[in-house]
């Protein structure tokens, strides 16, 4: 084989093993993250009597949610580096408006109200990696 031809195969599998390495970052960050959404829910004033219903529309929405969200790409042509984003602010509006729409579809006004008003108050820190 050409020297050509093994750089290329060496880039290849740099590159793989660069995507393959970021994905199982966001596997972690998605785990983290749901832990942290549910932490707020569980400071909602009816929790305790509402709780699996909120548990419910957190679990049926997050991942759609944290993946539309979080990007992953290569950067720098060859010899680059893979990298992720996330915007949070994104990921929280689609998180509480489809939890809060999951609800009121439901006929539970109230607990979409309170997801709609627990949303104005969080905030979460952008990154780039």
């Amino acid at each position: 084989m050409g020297t050509r031809v093994v750089g290329s195969l060496i880039a290849v599998c740099l590159l793989i093993g660069g995507f393959m390495y970021a994905n199982m970052q966001k596997g972690d960050e998605r785990v983290q993250l749901h832990g942290e959404m549910l932490e707020q829910l569980e400071t909602l004033p009816d929790y305790s009597t509402h709780g699996s219903l909120y548990n419910g529309w957190l679990d049926e929405h997050h991942d759609a949610c944290f993946d539309g969200n979080y990007t992953v790409e290569h950067r720098g042509g060859r010899y680059g580096r893979t990298a992720s984003s996330f915007d949070s602010n994104a990921y929280l509006d689609d998180l509480f408006n489809s939890m809060a729409g999951s609800a009121a579809a439901a006929g539970y006004e109230e607990q979409a109200a309170r997801l709609r008003d627990l949303r104005e108050g969080l905030y979460l820190i952008e990154y780039d990696k």
